[in-house]
């Protein structure tokens, strides 16, 4: 696994269709519906994650941006937040941020971005 893309959504109406549409273009991803099993996933394999993209609202006990500090303690990952009701969101990790999305989202924008990322490693 190179250049995997971790895909965190409670909803599995957004995260699957995303998750289709960037293997469909050749971009490998891994999709979790928590925050918890991600940052279990990310514990055990950092070093094959290259981005991770998450909505900010989910219905566990953390939110997108609490998962990214949580694996920040583990290996600063650029990551997009993703949410409905970014504008007052505080970010303390923005120099890791690759954009932050507000729902909904266009898929090939957010294509966009992971492809820039990956010509950049």
């Amino acid at each position: 696994m190179s250049h995997l893309v971790m895909i965190v959504d409670d909803e599995k109406e957004i995260a699957e269709p995303l998750c289709n549409y960037l293997e469909g273009s050749g971009i490998e991803t891994v999709d979790f519906r928590g925050p918890i099993a991600a940052i279990d996933f990310f514990n055990k394999n950092f070093d094959e994650i290259q981005l991770v993209v998450t909505d900010f609202n989910m219905r566990e006990s953390l939110n997108g941006l609490d998962m990214v500090k949580r694996m920040h303690q583990i290996k600063p990952v650029p990551y997009i937040l993703v949410s409905g009701s970014l504008a007052m969101v505080e970010d303390p990790y923005d120099k890791h941020q690759v954009a932050r999305l507000d729902k909904p989202y266009d898929i090939p924008s957010l294509e966009n971005y992971i492809s820039r990322l990956k010509a950049a490693s």
